[in-house]
């Protein structure tokens, strides 16, 4: 009776988590800007203050972020995959590297971001 998501599977053909993606897909285009825009305000703030310090933490982040990233890469070469799009044909440790350079190589993008838009509103 309380099986909520396999009656939503056999009503719609898909499962729950397929809806969910659909859905934030679709909604993503309002959600993503609405909840990142908080976070940049008050980056850009903070970069503001010191702008040299945030721009090391950027290179750093950046770099690391790759390093990270070619390292689970390499490893799904050595196998022979040449052609690979996402983890999935990484174990587990090289998944986690993958994800977290992605996430050290975004989160400076976001402090470059912030850096270029506090010079160009003056606050540098």
């Amino acid at each position: 009776m309380g099986n909520h998501p396999r009656r939503f599977e056999v009503l719609s053909g898909r499962s729950s988590w397929e809806g969910l993606y659909q859905s934030l897909l679709v909604g993503g285009g309002l959600i993503v800007p609405v909840v990142a825009l908080p976070p940049m305000i008050l980056l850009v703030r903070a970069v503001s203050g010191h702008p040299e310090r945030y721009g090391l933490l950027a290179i750093v982040s950046s770099i690391s972020g790759f390093a990270l990233f070619s390292i689970a890469k390499v490893s799904v070469f050595r196998r022979g995959i040449w052609l690979s799009f996402g983890s999935s044909q990484m174990t587990t440790w090289n998944r986690a590297f993958y994800r977290l350079g992605y996430c050290l190589m975004i989160f400076a993008a976001c402090i470059a971001v912030a850096i270029m838009s506090a010079a160009k509103w003056g606050l540098l």
